[in-house]
């Protein structure tokens, strides 16, 4: 069997789709998969080593690119199409793809489920974890839709990771996302939460993630990548590192696939909708601002990182 997934963007969301995939292809490992993925994230879907062949959508190049893509969808036949995102853009590729079966959301958009010949039905509810939503896509193949909530990455360590390393006085650090694809996501006290753990700990603190201002944090023990890591440098950085903390975001979603102790902050989002995964993982905290109805500070999440990590204190 041949299945095409659809799920271009975004890293998160492309995550959640690993979930489902890893637990398809832990019970059916000859099942060949072909992914449809924007360029900027095929790093993470080659990491996951489920994915057989890789289909890059170039987004930004208008309809060329976009019939670039249906070219390289129609080169085979599927006998199976997963459309994991439901919007208009990848119904057209599940309706360009030479298959009889084209399983969609029930939750598209954007007219996109005239493409499909099945949708899924997804967990009722508004509270629905995004993952659940996805987790009906393994009933068109395996007896029930049980997964582990977990993707085993593997990726070489890269010249520029060594490089990067190196700059680290310890091994002993944190990993911290100060960014978000979307401003409204992001908490805005990480550079306090910085100078408290540099102040209070031994620990090194790192940011990783998109480019962004750090407040005139300084210290032999802030290290500041951000802007200067791939998608693979950033796997690796995280395996090694003692917890995580992020904005609900792509790296807490990553944090959390690969059992990495990870604290999700939420301010604008529901962690009942878009927490780490799954909710019930030991290694997967929260603070969300719907909890109190008011951003929690600096002090809150100090003290939240204290109780998780518990050890190595001055």
């Amino acid at each position: 069997m041949r299945l095409l997934v659809i799920k271009p963007s975004s890293l998160g969301d492309i995550i959640h789709g690993l979930l489902i995939v890893s637990e398809l292809k832990a019970r059916h490992p000859e099942i060949l998969i072909d992914w449809v993925v924007r360029a900027e994230f095929a790093e993470v879907i080659e990491a996951s080593g489920l994915v057989d062949n890789i289909l890059i959508y170039n987004r930004k190049g208008g309809v060329g690119a976009f019939l670039e893509t249906v070219l390289q969808i129609r080169h085979r036949r599927y006998d199976k199409v997963w459309d994991m995102q439901g919007l208009a853009r990848s119904g057209l590729m599940a309706l360009a793809a030479r298959s009889t079966c084209r399983i969609g959301r029930r939750d598209s958009r954007e007219l996109s489920s005239f493409a499909y010949t099945q949708k899924i039905e997804y967990y009722p509810g508004k509270l629905a974890h995004a993952v659940d939503i996805l987790r009906p896509f393994l009933l068109s193949i395996c007896a029930d839709d049980r997964i582990s909530g977990l993707v085993n990455f593997q990726v070489n360590e890269s010249e520029n990771f060594l490089k990067l390393l190196k700059f680290l006085p310890t091994s002993r650090y944190l990993c911290l996302f100060p960014g978000s694809r979307r401003k409204e996501k992001e908490w805005p006290y990480f550079a306090k939460l910085t100078k408290l753990l540099l102040d209070k700990t031994q620990l090194t603190v790192l940011w990783l993630g998109s480019s962004i201002c750090t407040d005139g944090v300084a210290g032999d023990r802030f290290i500041n990548f951000c802007g200067r890591t791939s998608i693979d440098d950033v796997i690796n950085f995280i395996k090694k590192s003692r917890l995580v903390v992020a904005n609900d975001s792509g790296p807490m979603h990553l944090a959390a696939a690969m059992e990495v102790p990870v604290l999700g902050l939420f301010i604008a989002t529901d962690p009942k909708k878009y927490g780490p995964y799954p909710p019930w993982s030991k290694s997967n905290f929260v603070l969300s601002k719907a909890d109190d109805d008011k951003i929690f500070n600096e002090n809150i999440v100090f003290d939240k990182i204290i109780s998780i990590i518990d050890d190595g204190y001055e």
